[in-house]
């Protein structure tokens, strides 16, 4: 890193910086427990999807769509919501981001753009209950599963550049397999579609002249859905029904199959080239919370993994209805549905906490235990304690003319700058690790954004302290400062967005083709310095300029408790 220097022994100075606030590990022992959240009505929910451990939605029957900002503290209707009604169930819940979102109501498509409001787009594909799905790449791109003229046998796949108004036919499914010796030309009925990222994504099938025949099918794209390969899956093919699947990033994932009346885990780790068995006892629904933590439920069990599926391990769980849906949006946080507007709650707690009244325990997942978020709250600490240095500094220049020197800030103010450079260094080996264990596999665009912002977040801050110590006066390092301050304030911000500790600013209608983004990446390219800004105002100290600029770029949160 050029200018930046990290001096280790400096690392122990970092205890007497302030200890704001961190999402990190659970002191002590800790339980989980499945708590109640139900809505107070007699309603049969069939889904949940959650963008942050906060905010979500619930659907069901009657027409009924429920929104919560409070981790279902309170449920607000904003279709239905009364039990007996004649409206067409809702489900199929989908989101893009936290504003951005669909459901299916029989043949109908609905969609929100404020996270607020719903309006009908248009005619889905085909009117999905058991078979189909969805999955939008951008608040206008999106692709589904369907069929001309059968709705039990989706057989094509759609593409939507509107939004979900009009749907054009982009590939079909159709296989040659070996099949007891024997080449068969085979058609197949699609039944569920994930993107991990917005270029590769992956469908499942199973042989489509019925809802019982086997025929493994695994259908990929790798350019963002406009041309799509089919290839037999694993499991026996006269008997592997594929029902479900999810993939961590573009290469790893897993599909379950049921076999001979048993349900069985297969897992592949080249972008389903090849797959193994595994040994687990999964469940209906599949969902990662991040690349390490997920789960597998069934009407009576819950399989679970801390290991990116390396390991799974299954207890039987004791809802007071069947679950019908399952939502993950971090490892410390899921909800379910189920019937008798059931909703169900994960935590985790100390483990001297009592269990709620109806409580279902569970198992603790391992605690985000990420420090970049204190990190970046002790570097703001620290460039305040720098700019009231600066503001006492004598107007003495560092270094005589024509000399190289440390810069005027390494000169006046050197232990305060080294105390920069070591939380700024510690920065820098806590992103990567945020990024490999941490990144929102929930919600696709979270996912992207984490990847965007916090490397590209990172080098400008990077270029902003580099700048800062190479400022050879006053009066420039002081305007250094201030966008070094406000460089670290932006990634700060940026951070608390990945880790749910408040919500994005709402997003501009994005483009039809999303960037790729390569999920396994641990690092964006060098992002250019920021721009020089106009002169400070006068009358102003630094220390006075720099908390102003922190207060400004700190929008309205959303907290977590």
């Amino acid at each position: 890193m050029n200018g930046i220097r990290f001096t280790g022994a400096l690392l122990l100075a970092l205890g007497a910086l302030p200890a704001a606030g961190i999402l990190a590990g659970q002191e002590g022992p800790a339980r989980a427990v499945w708590e109640p959240a139900n809505y107070a009505a007699d309603l049969e929910l069939k889904d949940v999807f959650f963008v942050s451990t906060e905010v979500g939605w619930v659907s069901g029957a009657g027409g009924t769509i429920l929104h919560t900002s409070d981790g279902g503290k309170t449920w607000t209707p904003q279709l239905g919501g009364e039990a007996g009604a004649a409206d067409p169930a809702i489900h199929r819940l989908r989101f893009y981001d936290e504003w951005h979102g669909w459901a299916v109501q029989g043949s109908k498509l609905l969609r929100t753009t404020d996270g607020q409001s719903w309006e009908e787009v248009g005619a889905t594909p085909v009117a999905m209950g058991d078979w189909g799905d969805y999955a939008f790449l951008s608040p206008t791109l999106g692709f589904a599963l369907g069929s001309p003229s059968n709705p039990s046998h989706p057989d094509h796949i759609y593409r939507t550049r509107d939004g979900g108004r009009t749907w054009e036919p982009v590939a079909r499914c159709q296989i040659k397999a070996t099949i007891d010796g024997l080449v068969q030309q085979a058609g197949c009925a699609l039944t569920r579609l994930h993107f991990p990222t917005p270029t590769v994504g992956y469908a499942i099938a199973r042989e489509g002249m019925c809802p019982t025949c086997a025929l493994p099918v695994v259908a990929k794209t790798v350019d963002g859905g406009e041309t799509w390969t089919f290839a037999l899956g694993p499991g026996d093919v006269k008997r592997a029904l594929l029902e479900e699947l999810f993939f961590l990033d573009e290469r790893t994932g897993f599909v379950q199959s049921y076999e001979n009346a048993v349900r069985k885990l297969y897992a592949t780790s080249d972008g389903g080239a090849t797959w193994r068995g595994v040994v687990a006892t999964p469940g209906d629904w599949l969902r990662f919370a991040d690349p390490e933590v997920g789960w597998a439920v069934d009407d009576s069990h819950l399989a679970y993994t801390a290991s990116g599926g390396a390991r799974w391990s299954s207890v039987k769980h004791g809802f007071p209805a069947e679950p019908n849906a399952l939502s993950f949006p971090r490892r410390d946080r899921a909800y379910l549905v189920g019937d008798h507007g059931m909703i169900y709650r994960y935590r985790v707690l100390p483990e001297a906490a009592p269990v709620p009244e109806n409580g279902v325990a569970a198992p603790a997942m391992p605690a985000l235990a990420s420090t970049i978020e204190r990190e970046a709250a002790d570097f703001e600490a620290a460039a305040g304690e720098v700019a009231s240095a600066l503001d006492q500094a004598p107007e003495t220049p560092a270094t005589p003319a024509g000399e190289a020197g440390p810069g005027f800030a390494g000169t006046c103010c050197a232990k305060r700058v080294d105390r920069l450079d070591a939380v700024l260094g510690l920065m820098a080996q806590s992103l990567p690790q945020l990024l490999a264990r941490f990144r929102n596999t929930n919600l696709l665009q979270a996912g992207v954004r984490m990847l965007t912002a916090l490397p590209g977040g990172l080098d400008q801050l990077k270029a902003a302290y580099a700048e800062f110590q190479q400022a050879p006066d006053k009066a420039s390092a002081q305007a250094a400062l201030g966008r070094l301050t406000s460089a670290a304030g932006s990634l700060h911000q940026a951070i608390r967005v990945a880790l749910q500790e408040e919500l994005p600013a709402p997003t501009e209608q994005a483009a039809d083709a999303p960037a790729p983004v390569d999920v396994s990446a641990q690092a964006a390219p060098e992002a250019p310095a920021p721009e020089a800004k106009p002169a400070e105002p006068a009358g102003e100290s630094t220390a006075q300029r720099v908390k102003k600029g922190v207060g400004g770029l700190i929008k309205k949160k959303v907290r977590i408790p």
